[in-house]
């Protein structure tokens, strides 16, 4: 999960393509430092394994509501919003691969789909056309800043819903966005055979 509390809590400049590492902070925070000490094991024991990154929140700098947690959305009042993001998870994926980590998957939100404006934990909310927005543009700067820096472009799996009928409302919005490799969701009601019928008819794939 690439966290985004307290990690670039203020933009590190107004430039996403001049990115300042020393403005990036990966180590205050617990949890990432302590899933790249579990992906390092995994990897140790199967240097085939794949890595599968999401992104929970857009950091706090970049939120409709100043917060990464307790939902809220990407604001596009910022200048470069979309490609501001990109730059926050290409230093994530950077930061990732200088510890010895290949991201292989990557999901650019979590339950976007789930109102999380009551919970206390990283999290935003997207629409459909939001999602398309920036699976567009924020995928799409990813595309070509990557291999720019030598990292491998990953996958890039839909958003992850809470339950597969919502993924299914997500599918013609992504579709058209371009830069999908696959759909995903989580699984936590509606798992009918037909539902899953539906929406992997609807996907494509």
């Amino acid at each position: 999960m690439l966290r985004a509390d307290g990690v670039e809590d203020v933009n590190d400049n107004t430039d996403p393509g001049v990115t300042d590492f020393t403005k990036f902070n990966f180590t205050a925070n617990n949890n990432l430092t302590d899933q790249i000490t579990a992906a390092k094991k995994a990897i140790s024991l199967n240097p085939t394994i794949k890595i599968w990154g999401i992104v929970l929140s857009p950091p706090k700098y970049l939120k409709t509501n100043g917060c990464v947690n307790n939902g809220g959305t990407l604001t596009t009042s910022v200048a470069n919003a979309y490609s501001e993001f990109g730059e926050f998870i290409y230093a994530h994926l950077k930061n990732l691969k200088d510890n010895g980590v290949t991201v292989s998957y990557l999901s650019l939100m979590n339950e976007p789909d789930y109102p999380s404006s009551a919970v206390p934990y990283e999290s935003a909310e997207f629409t459909a056309t939001q999602a398309q927005n920036v699976y567009f543009n924020t995928a799409g700067w990813l595309k070509m800043k990557l291999p720019s820096v030598g990292i491998p472009v990953p996958k890039f799996a839909s958003p992850d819903c809470i339950d597969v009928t919502h993924t299914n409302g997500y599918v013609p919005s992504l579709n058209a966005a371009g830069n999908i490799d696959f759909f995903t969701t989580h699984q936590y009601e509606g798992s009918s055979a037909a539902n899953f019928s539906s929406a992997s008819t609807a996907s494509g794939t």
